[in-house]
């Protein structure tokens, strides 16, 4: 959602759609070979979180990587099992 068009309301939605879409089908992958799930994520934590949980993926096998959020999120990934990383 970072970098989605700020003047095209209607782009936008379809382009968040495109993510959203090709998030699912990596965790849909994920979750049926086992592998782990390295996430890039920028103003959409809830959003990545909610989906993760919903996939089935083990939160032991989940890290968000170049984290920029703050306390509280990083309290809900470990709380869940997951991780976050600061580059």
């Amino acid at each position: 959602r970072f970098h989605l068009p700020k003047d095209d309301a209607a782009a936008a939605e379809r382009i968040h759609g495109w993510q959203r879409a090709a998030f699912a089908a990596q965790l849909e992958i994920a979750a049926r070979i086992g592998c782990p799930l390295v996430v890039h994520s920028r103003g959409a934590f809830a959003e990545c979180v909610a989906m993760i949980a919903a996939s089935g993926v083990g939160w032991e096998r989940v890290v968000f990587h170049c984290f920029v959020e703050g306390a509280v999120e990083m309290a809900e990934l470990a709380r869940r099992g997951g991780r976050g990383s600061f580059t």
